[in-house]
């Protein structure tokens, strides 16, 4: 018995020999330089900070306003994205908290102030503010943007009529629904918005203009309003005709999306929708609010001809005065005509260049 028992620590005791050369020689062998910091950066799953809250604030996300969609929202289709959310809440009046608190009422009642749920400290820091449906939406688009910290791990909903439509769900579920959005909110939402959409240049030239600086205003004349010197000059038709569409594509996406969706049956935005706006009437959607002054030059029987839709892109406000569209406007012929032979293309069947 003793001898086999010389034989197991003998083992053992070789084997610790051997594993502490091995790492010595290996060490000596091999040089691991540790970096101060990780190369790649995880974030956590839920997002949150690690370590008591000490990190940076996320950046700043452009999130786009619902308010022009609210009166048109389709609150079945919210219900039905809503059902994501009933797994941690429930909506109905007087039912329990979940995993989140209960939602009954949640449009306009005060943040973190349902009885009986524990909110995150992050949540608590908002005590007081209403839910308005700006809140809602930028908290529903990014809940880890909005409010850092928040124990809510729900990644948000990226497309603004999925949540304009859970908005007008949520406002639904209420024994008084909050009012909607009054008309001078939505211009007033619709404005900063074309503003922000702007190219620096382009806003600084129309802040020119409208301060009554060294830009001389265009003398008014005639029904359609005025235009810039180079609007509608040349030949239009043929510079429209050798345009690039796929260029106009680009110039829509990063100056007009924003505002507009051009797909055909598409939503109205900020916007109207845009598809098959060529050759058809001002004011051409039955379901946008224009403003009276498009609504006027619809009332005229004025179209969207090649040569309007260019005086228009080049000077929106001095083509039609009054108009809520605050674009300052395409200065340069080419990018005109190419944005013209991208609408025209938007269409079942493009107009003529004739």
């Amino acid at each position: 018995m003793s001898l086999e028992f010389n034989k197991v620590a003998a083992a053992v005791l070789t084997a610790g020999v051997v594993a502490m050369f091995s790492g010595f020689i290996g060490r000596e062998l091999f040089h691991v330089e540790h970096l101060e910091e990780p190369v790649y950066k995880i974030a956590s799953v839920s997002g949150e900070t690690q370590g008591g809250g000490g990190g940076e604030k996320p950046a700043e996300e452009k999130i786009e306003s619902v308010l022009p969609l609210l009166a048109s929202a389709d609150v079945a289709h919210g219900q039905a994205v809503f059902k994501a959310c009933a797994a941690c809440h429930d909506a109905t009046e007087g039912g329990p908290n979940k995993v989140g608190p209960n939602l009954w009422g949640v449009v306009g009642r005060p943040h973190a102030a349902h009885e009986g749920f524990a909110y995150s400290d992050a949540l608590k820091a908002f005590a007081g503010k209403p839910w308005s449906y700006d809140e809602i939406n930028h908290f529903i688009a990014n809940p880890k943007h909005y409010a850092p910290g928040t124990k809510m791990t729900f990644a948000g909903l990226k497309k603004v009529q999925d949540r304009a439509d859970v908005i007008a769900y949520l406002r639904t579920l209420a024994a008084t629904p909050e009012p909607l959005p009054t008309q001078e909110e939505i211009d007033a939402v619709q404005k900063a918005a074309a503003e922000a959409m702007q190219p620096a240049e382009q806003t600084a030239a129309a802040g020119t203009t409208e301060a009554g600086g060294s830009t001389e205003p265009a003398a008014s004349g005639g029904s359609e309003g005025t235009q810039t010197a180079d609007a509608g000059g040349g030949d239009l038709l043929g510079a429209i005709g050798a345009a690039d569409p796929a260029q106009g594509e680009k110039l829509f996406g990063s100056m007009c999306k924003a505002c507009h969706t051009i797909e055909k049956d598409g939503p109205n935005k900020i916007g109207p929708n845009l598809w098959g706006v060529v050759a058809g009437p001002l004011a051409h959607k039955d379901d946008f609010n224009y403003s009276d002054a498009l609504k006027a030059a619809h009332g005229e029987g004025k179209t969207w001809t090649y040569e309007n839709l260019d005086h228009w892109l080049a000077s929106p406000k001095d083509f039609i005065p009054g108009n809520k569209m605050t674009f300052a406007g395409l200065k340069k012929p080419e990018q005109r005509a190419a944005m013209i032979a991208y609408l025209r293309s938007m269409a079942d069947s493009p107009a003529p260049l004739e």
